[in-house]
């Protein structure tokens, strides 16, 4: 199966989640963190994980993520069910990263 690459919601698709979701937070599943870009495919192919993945450039880390989760349990059922050590969530509130 090829893999598209999956970048983060575009600015109208972000638009539309704020006013969507108001102040609900959404949940993603960090499964990977580089200085350098890597393509999709290669963390597919080192996660082995079939989920949408999804990469954010931020604080000046390539940050990858299986995304989003409207609910904390569900995020940490797939993080558990993955099992990639380090795998972790992390928390947005309207786009921005917020601490959990």
């Amino acid at each position: 199966h090829h893999q598209k690459r999956i970048h983060w919601p575009n600015r109208n698709a972000m638009e539309l989640l704020r006013t969507k979701q108001n102040t609900n937070p959404i949940y993603v599943v960090q499964v990977a963190a580089s200085r350098e870009p890597l393509s999709i495919k290669i963390v597919h192919d080192i996660i082995k994980v079939d989920y949408p993945l999804t990469m954010k450039f931020e604080d000046g880390w390539y940050k990858y993520y299986i995304s989003a989760f409207t609910s904390f349990s569900t995020a940490k059922e797939l993080a558990i069910k993955i099992g990639i050590k380090g795998a972790f969530i992390a928390t947005y509130r309207n786009g921005i990263r917020v601490k959990p």
